[in-house]
């Protein structure tokens, strides 16, 4: 059986990944966690087939102890911090070493260039570029917005019924997706026969979008819809907003590149790229199809969990 590292395993679309790879009783999933004590990290430790590798990004002697033996490994980490670009090369760079080809997050297309001014984007665009530079075995993931991304919100939208946002949300439309989709599609790609998952590793960059196009105010409909409350996006300047992330902590460069994400996205600042909405045919080719709508994803149990009032 294949063996395949999930790392950082206690992420939201990781952790996703080692259930769904679990359940398919085929592979041997590996789970890297940094804390073992961690709440999220029992109920992996608990799955068929998943054995847990304490380790951190920021040791590389753990990483490389944790690639060895692996046939195929998926990487996603915090895109929040200066230290991405170090953290995910020192990981793919090891795995090049174990030969290892990594499946990993990255971030919209729309944000995904050289001279962006979104911290995260170029974060993204350059380590796919270090891969692709050093001809490393490397298929990146590329999502457009991620519906939980109304979590960061949870309290404010609790509290209030209003989620402050630099813009009124009602310009563009996409196909915004469920992170259990983009799980869906990594074991997809990491379950593959040797000759499908060459063709992935050629093509490199895979659009995985959701199935329906909405716009932010819309998805915010369904939230309120399907949490029993109405909710309502509250336009406030991005000046403002960016001043109350860095209240609670957030680093005032990621603060404003989640605010021109919004603002790209809605169609209120000009982006470097275009907004890309199909997902890619090889993708679709093997099969996977995004299976959550907004509404399905407004009544899980995650989000009905972290939105009660």
């Amino acid at each position: 059986m294949l063996t395949i590292l999930v790392s950082a395993a206690t992420a939201n679309t990781a952790g996703t990944l080692v259930h769904e790879l679990s359940q398919t009783n085929s592979v041997n999933v590996h789970a890297f966690v940094r804390d073992v004590a961690d709440p999220r990290v029992s109920p992996l430790a608990a799955l068929p087939n998943v054995t847990l590798v304490k380790g951190d990004f920021d040791d590389k002697d753990s990483v490389d102890a944790a690639l060895k033996g692996v046939d195929r490994a998926f990487l996603v980490s915090s895109c929040f911090t200066h230290d991405m670009f170090e953290r995910e090369c020192n990981f793919i760079e090891s795995a090049a070493r174990h030969s290892v080809p990594v499946v990993k997050v990255g971030t919209a297309t729309v944000l995904t260039h050289p001279g962006s001014r979104t911290a995260y984007g170029r974060n993204h665009y350059c380590i796919e570029a270090f891969a692709q530079v050093q001809r490393y075995k490397v298929v990146v993931l590329r999502p457009n917005w991620f519906m939980d991304n109304l979590l960061a919100g949870v309290e404010e939208v609790k509290a209030s019924g209003k989620l402050s946002y630099p813009c009124a949300g009602d310009g563009n439309k996409m196909a915004m997706v469920d992170p259990r989709d983009v799980a869906r599609a990594a074991a997809t790609i990491l379950l593959a026969d040797e000759s499908k998952f060459n063709e992935f590793l050629q093509e490199r960059a895979i659009e995985v979008h959701g199935p329906e196009m909405l716009s932010l105010a819309e998805e915010v409909q369904a939230l309120s819809d399907g949490i029993g409350y109405d909710v309502k996006i509250q336009a406030v300047p991005p000046t403002a907003l960016v001043d109350v992330m860095v209240s609670f902590g957030m680093v005032k460069v990621f603060a404003e590149a989640f605010c021109n994400t919004i603002l790209k996205l809605n169609g209120d600042i000009q982006a470097e790229n275009r907004i890309v909405n199909e997902s890619s045919a090889l993708l679709t080719a093997s099969g996977w199809s995004p299976k959550y709508t907004v509404k399905d994803w407004a009544q899980s149990k995650k989000i009905q969990g972290a939105f009660a009032r």
